[in-house]
């Protein structure tokens, strides 16, 4: 289907020596929007101003007319001001929506065209640069729909099967944090070993403020309960600053029983697996 160019853009590709230039917006899951243009200046998209970068670099752009995934990858170097490798570390780019647009910077804001929407895939971070792949929408239609059977709960965490969570929130001052940054102390809290396993440990303030991280191991000793986290913050942790404790939940169905939560289990853990049905029969003896 032929495109409908905007008048302004369409005069400024005929003319010999048009001016154009890349255009990008990324949306956070957040909401906070960041706007690039591969233009020298500030210069306004939608209503939108996009700012001049030089470290984003997409591959080539390519459209199919077919169904098939037309994805690509993203490059850029780290920006202080900009997208900032502790913001991509703490997953606030996780998914986030990405509009790729050309437009005619010394023309109106009305000036430009869509060449992709899509969103962030997975990130790789390395030598002070990133990489991530840009997920195209026909991605998501190639994604399995429906759920399979599964022995554990399909709930990830424990916020989604119980609708009050008070009872299974905790909050405390760390006391002690670990060279590595991964293990961390508190006071205060009476949980038994293993009550905060796979929970979710969140910051309350300081530089780390809402970020989250996934619990690896929990145990008391001595009133002291010490926490061993899968991956540190992206901000350095010092004792004095305040942390939420989320209980843990491992799917399982003994823990969903001990914790009251059975008629909200969402997985099948009586099903039989493929040990019974692919079962040897001994031969009978002749």
């Amino acid at each position: 289907m032929p495109r409908t160019l905007p008048p302004g853009f369409a005069e400024e590709i005929a003319s010999p020596a048009p001016t154009l230039a890349l255009c990008v917006k990324v949306r956070r899951r957040d909401t906070v929007a960041l706007c690039f243009t591969s233009w020298s200046e500030t210069h306004f998209v939608g209503g939108e101003p996009y700012d001049p970068v030089d470290g984003i670099h997409p591959t080539a752009l390519e459209e199919t007319a077919g169904l098939e995934a037309s994805n690509l990858d993203w490059s850029g170097i780290l920006s202080d001001s900009r997208i900032r490798e502790v913001d991509l570390r703490a997953g606030r780019y996780d998914g986030a929506k990405v509009t790729i647009m050309i437009a005619a910077p010394l023309r109106s804001d009305t000036d430009y065209i869509v060449l992709k929407k899509g969103f962030f895939g997975k990130i790789a971070i390395r030598d002070g640069q990133y990489q991530c792949e840009f997920n195209s929408l026909i991605d998501r239609l190639q994604q399995t729909i429906g759920e399979v059977t599964s022995a554990s709960d399909r709930v990830k965490r424990l916020e989604d099967a119980i609708e009050d969570m008070s009872p299974h929130r905790f909050t405390a001052a760390v006391t002690f944090v670990s060279t590595d940054q991964k293990t961390l102390a508190f006071t205060g809290l009476s949980e038994a070993t293993g009550e905060f396993n796979y929970g979710i440990l969140k910051a309350l303030d300081g530089d780390n403020l809402d970020v989250e991280q996934e619990i690896k191991s929990s145990v008391l000793d001595s009133g002291t309960t010490r926490i061993v986290l899968h991956e540190p913050f992206p901000y350095s942790v010092a004792p004095g600053d305040s942390m939420r404790l989320e209980r843990g939940y491992d799917r399982t169905w003994a823990r969903a029983k001990a914790l009251g939560i059975e008629d909200r289990y969402h997985g099948e853990p009586w099903l039989p697996g493929n040990d019974y049905v692919v079962h040897l029969v001994a031969r009978p003896q002749r």
